[in-house]
């Protein structure tokens, strides 16, 4: 597809003067279902083919014609009232400050949203041009999210029902010892009420170690490999731009192309990500922004590789910074803390660390350092 799109490019700037040409190609762009975009010198529109325009005039109900948007600049196609942060992010690809630009993306246009899958790149003709593909994938996103919401809720259903028994069954124990030792109280039997308080502080004892080991499950077997943490890190920025909590929020990856890979556990680190960025849109909607952000960033610094979450929600004190990661902390209603147990158990089994930086009503950064393979 990319490869068709850099042929058709160039050989429509080929042929401009024969009109017959130009047209042949114009209609091959015109019935492909992605929107394509050619943009020319100064970042100045070139060509839109039929889906383009549509999905513009979309989000854009003021366009007036697909003719209109002749040589427009970049920004006012992707204009930041529907588009926001668009324009910005795909310059960047032209200004070759990156080779290329593969992300989902959203479009917000009143109460309307919807998801495409942004491809940028350049062709190979003198001058270059800038070709930006958009594919609209708001429904496959909207199927992914419910049946991954259906998992956890099966997941969640199997998880209470064995919750729920054991627990009850140390309560029962409990309960029943209680009911013995008032009833040896009534009869002044110290012997017999101190040795069923020694069962319910027993008992006690067990449900702490209980609820202990939910905290402790990712310390199940940690299965390393080398990993491309840049490919990690924008895929799961890639899959929660299509989730309902982040809707509002601006999410973006910015990662190192010097960047070695890393021995890790792909799966344990997605996940920590993921509560990262969770506790981080928590943040964002507890601190009402308007336009909030998110940024995922790697980078190395001699045998280190960083991976870091920032956004610009509510933030934190100090003493709030220095109680995270501890055990049923947590500063959220109907919440346990499970969360960042978790995170901080998935950097235990990566002997990783993590440096928090925070102020309150600014945002908040969480950088994770991890061990390079030259670092063993």
């Amino acid at each position: 597809m990319v490869t068709q799109l850099k042929q058709t490019s160039n050989m429509v700037s080929e042929n401009k003067n024969n009109q017959n040409s130009v047209d042949s190609y114009i209609e091959i762009f015109d019935s492909l279902k992605q929107g394509i975009f050619v943009f020319g010198e100064n970042n100045l529109l070139k060509t839109v083919n039929s889906t383009g325009y549509d999905i513009l005039k979309s989000s854009l109900p003021d366009l007036s014609s697909q003719k209109s948007l002749e040589n427009a600049p970049l920004e006012e196609v992707f204009r930041d009232t529907a588009f926001e942060g668009w324009s910005e992010q795909i310059k960047l690809v032209h200004n070759e400050i990156k080779d290329t630009f593969h992300r989902n993306m959203m479009a917000i246009s009143g109460d309307s949203q919807r998801i495409y899958n942004v491809r940028a790149l350049i062709t190979d003709e003198s001058p270059s041009s800038l070709i930006v593909t958009l594919d609209d994938i708001t429904e496959q996103k909207a199927s992914e999210q419910q049946f991954s919401e259906l998992e956890k809720l099966a997941e969640k259903g199997v998880m209470a029902s064995w919750v729920s028994h054991d627990l009850n069954n140390i309560l029962g124990l409990i309960l029943g010892s209680a009911e013995l030792a008032e009833l040896f109280i009534k009869k002044d039997k110290t012997k017999q009420v101190n040795e069923y308080l020694g069962k319910i502080k027993d008992n006690v004892s067990r449900m702490e170690s209980f609820t202990s080991d939910l905290t402790n499950s990712t310390h199940l077997e940690t299965d390393k490999c080398l990993t491309d943490l840049n490919k990690l890190a924008t895929e799961v920025v890639s899959f929660v731009s299509g989730q309902k909590m982040f809707s509002r929020i601006v999410v973006s990856a910015n990662v190192d192309s010097t960047l070695p890979k890393i021995e890790i556990d792909s799966g344990q680190i997605a996940q920590m990500l993921l509560h990262l960025m969770h506790n981080s849109a928590d943040a964002i909607a507890k601190a009402d922004c308007k336009s909030g952000h998110i940024e995922v960033c790697t980078h190395a610094d001699g045998n280190s590789v960083f991976l870091s979450v920032t956004d610009n929600g509510t933030g934190m004190t100090s003493e709030t910074k220095e109680k995270l990661f501890q055990r049923r902390f947590t500063t959220k209603e109907d919440n346990h803390g499970y969360s960042l147990m978790t995170c901080k158990n998935i950097m235990d089994n990566h002997s990783a660390t993590v440096d928090i930086q925070s102020e309150v009503d600014k945002g908040s950064t969480f950088t994770v350092q991890l061990s390079s393979p030259d670092d063993k």
